[in-house]
């Protein structure tokens, strides 16, 4: 593999008697088995961008991937890799492809035990075993770095693994009841069917949604008391995340 890209050391084999002057005499050298070649090029390679692509549009959940490309400034040994250091902390191995040698692909699988992360970047990249044709490792990067890095910045992804959470507030004055949420539902229909099955709201109420979703309110006459509210209810972000109740806290105003 004598100047090539796989992961194997250089060598180079020479036969007794290869080599000869002008006059055809051999030379009587023994034969060199592997023997190790110098490279002139001690230059290590650089990383010059990133492109990065998310499995989906919008939120992004448990399970949902993000596909990370690296392109390097030369030809990389194939069998080698980096590894880059999400906003999240979430790590991800990318690999030379044996295809396009300056390119190092990997994928990123959310997983539920994952940080939250209104905007996904790359904050920094370790070399690990990735090294040029010639043997020059890459370097690693810190976070002022890797920001100067072309796509290691923002690409409006957002990671979301938490389920949302419900509480209850019950306006005496007002005779309402509001539930209200930690982040936008996106079952509303199925919100509003839990609160007309509730005794203390008419069949045919009309429950009225913030525009964020994060808070329903409905009329209801009804002397509440204690610290929570009764309710079959089941909620879902827009990432999927779900959370199931059958009593949630409450607050009598």
């Amino acid at each position: 593999n004598f100047g090539g890209s796989s992961a194997a050391a250089d060598g180079l084999d020479i036969a007794a008697g290869f080599l000869s002057d002008n006059a055809g005499n051999a030379a009587e050298q023994d034969a060199l088995d592997n023997a190790g070649v110098a490279m002139s090029d001690t230059d290590g390679p650089s990383i010059t961008g990133f492109t990065v692509t998310p499995s989906s549009a919008g939120i992004l959940g448990t399970g949902d991937t993000v596909d990370y490309t690296a392109t390097a400034s030369e030809a990389m040994r194939i069998g080698t890799t980096m590894q880059i250091t999400l906003s999240n902390d979430a790590t991800v191995t990318l690999s030379v492809d044996a295809n396009a040698p300056t390119t190092l692909t990997g994928t990123y699988t959310i997983q539920s035990s994952d940080s939250d992360d209104l905007d996904l970047t790359i904050s920094q990249y370790t070399a690990q075993t990735a090294v040029d044709i010639s043997g020059n490792a890459l370097s690693s990067a810190t976070a002022d770095e890797v920001s100067a890095i072309d796509g290691a910045g923002s690409q409006s992804i957002v990671v979301d693994t938490q389920a949302p959470t419900a509480t209850a507030l019950y306006d005496t004055d007002a005779d309402t009841l509001r539930l209200l949420f930690t982040e936008e539902i996106s079952n509303q229909d199925a919100v509003v069917d839990a609160l007309r099955a509730l005794e203390i709201v008419d069949d045919n109420a009309s429950p009225s949604w913030a525009a964020s979703g994060e808070n329903v309110v409905v009329s209801s006459s009804a002397d509440l008391s204690g610290d929570t509210l009764g309710i079959d209810l089941s909620i879902e972000d827009l990432a999927g995340n779900t959370r199931d109740y059958d009593e949630i806290p409450l607050a009598i105003l």
